[in-house]
Order: structure tokens, then sequence, then C-alpha cells
């Protein structure tokens, strides 16, 4: 209900403009003003999956190569 108010209140025709109104892009974003960039969604998304697939992964293989080199084992 307060984002619809607000998204009415700046795109309101017939506001005086004198004063502009200063707003962030995240806001913007969470407003559904206008898109916060020009890369397509699907790209965003996987970015984000790659992304969190790395936060994974990296720090996995990273502590299996040291348990190999540790115990002197290699497994694979």
């Amino acid at each position: 209900m307060t984002r619809a108010a607000l998204r009415g209140a700046l795109q309101a025709d017939g506001v005086d403009r004198s004063d502009p109104v200063a707003i962030t892009r995240h806001a913007r974003s969470g407003l559904a003003l206008y898109p916060r960039s020009g890369v397509p969604e699907a790209l965003h998304r996987l970015w984000g999956l790659s992304m969190m697939m790395g936060a994974v992964w990296i720090p996995a293989v990273a502590g299996f190569a040291t348990a190999c080199r540790l115990t002197g084992r290699h497994v694979l």
C-alpha cells in the first residue's frame, strides 16, 4: 500500500517539478518505477546463480584439496 501511494505521488501528472525529488537507484527499482539496468533479467539471475555456486563450491574444493594434501592421499 505504501509503495503504491509513493509510486503514484512520484508519477503524478500536474505535480510541481520545480523541486526535483531525489531518489536512489535501489529505491527506484524497489518501487518498480523503471528498471535499474538495461541488462535482461535472465542475465541477472544467471550472475546470481553463478555467485551462489562459487560461494559454495570454491571453499568446498579448497577444503578438499587441503585435506588431501595434509593426509597425503589423493581420493580422485
